[in-house]
């Protein structure tokens, strides 16, 4: 039988000698369909050799959706290559083993087609490591973005009041209300993010804004996703680099209106609040229990609220604008 499992493997094997060594090629495919191959370059001046990818197993990876820039990507990669001795240089961007005897070529090798496999298994990770690296690659965005622009907070309450509730990260830029963001890969995610926002508004009346960035190929129920979408100030999806994404959370984090030396004009139309200017106010019409944050009372339209306030009237419901506060 081992002489059989051996001669079948190694029917599929092919070495070839060149002037700096050997190529050889293997019965695997890798992700782009290519044939699975290697070099033992050598020897040195001290008679070794350098078992070597060819430069492109890690582009191919990253091509195919595996960015390395997430760390928890990034360590399952390092911990892969400790198992096998090998080395990444990210130069070169060759994997290697490096000081191999030409007596232990063969056996190297052996090792070496597997470290490639195990390499490829990057893009199939399991479920609660793809949501980690998702996560993770969320974060580190708005790190970058938001490095020297805003207080950065990772895994803590938004505040005393809500400690109920803990976001993934909660960012506060000087003088703006805090944002917090949850990274949705999970139903029980997006019911955190309803539930903080609930608090926030109707339980402690405090000045919160609420994100929950989605995969752009989620696998949430659409009645979870349309929840999200209903209740949160922002549900932005994230595909690609993810720029626009976090340009969206920027939005959320800087998007205090002033009005210094101006008075909000309140105008009502067609079942919906805006910002207008005297000449451009509804005819006088009064919305009752008008509520948001510390706001309330009987305003009519066209009124002036001389408050100093930040505006963001987008909807109507039940005679209450949301998003207007005292500042």
């Amino acid at each position: 039988m081992k002489s059989q499992i051996c001669k079948a493997f190694c029917a599929e094997l092919s070495v070839r000698e060149f002037h700096n060594g050997f190529a050889i090629g293997t019965p695997y495919g890798n992700l782009s369909g290519e044939p699975l191959g290697f070099y033992a370059v050598g020897p040195d001046d001290d008679g070794f050799y350098r078992i070597m990818d060819d430069g492109t197993t890690i582009p191919v990876i990253e091509a195919s959706g595996a960015s390395l820039d997430s760390e928890t990507r990034y360590a399952a990669f390092r911990e892969i290559l400790s198992e096998y001795n090998a080395s990444y240089s990210e130069l070169e961007r060759h994997i290697s083993i490096e000081h191999v005897a030409k007596d232990d070529i063969a056996s190297q090798s052996i090792q070496f087609i597997a470290l490639l496999l195990r390499l490829q298994d990057l893009l199939l990770m399991t479920r609660e490591r793809i949501e980690g690296s998702f996560r993770d690659d969320v974060l580190e965005k708005l790190r970058e973005r938001f490095a020297g622009r805003a207080s950065i907070r990772e895994n803590e309450p938004v505040s005393h009041e809500l400690a109920a509730v803990t976001p993934d990260m909660v960012l506060q830029a000087s003088e703006k209300e805090p944002v917090a963001i949850f990274v949705g890969t999970t139903v029980q995610k997006i019911s955190d993010a309803v539930i903080l926002h609930l608090l926030a508004t109707y339980t402690q009346k405090i000045p919160l804004r609420v994100v929950a960035v989605l995969e752009e190929d989620s696998s949430l129920p659409r009645k979870t996703e349309q929840r999200a979408s209903n209740f949160l100030d922002a549900v932005p999806r994230y595909s690609g680099d993810g720029k626009e994404s976090i340009d969206r959370i920027e939005r959320e984090a800087v998007r205090t209106i002033r009005a210094k030396d101006h008075q909000a004009i309140l105008a009502v139309g067609d079942q919906s609040f805006r910002m207008a200017s005297p000449e451009r106010a509804a005819p006088a019409q009064q919305v009752n229990r008008l509520q948001h944050r510390g706001l309330t009372g009987t305003v009519g339209a066209g009124n002036q609220i001389d408050m100093r306030v930040e505006c963001n009237l987008e909807w109507f419901e039940t005679a209450q604008a949301f998003g207007l506060k005292r500042t």
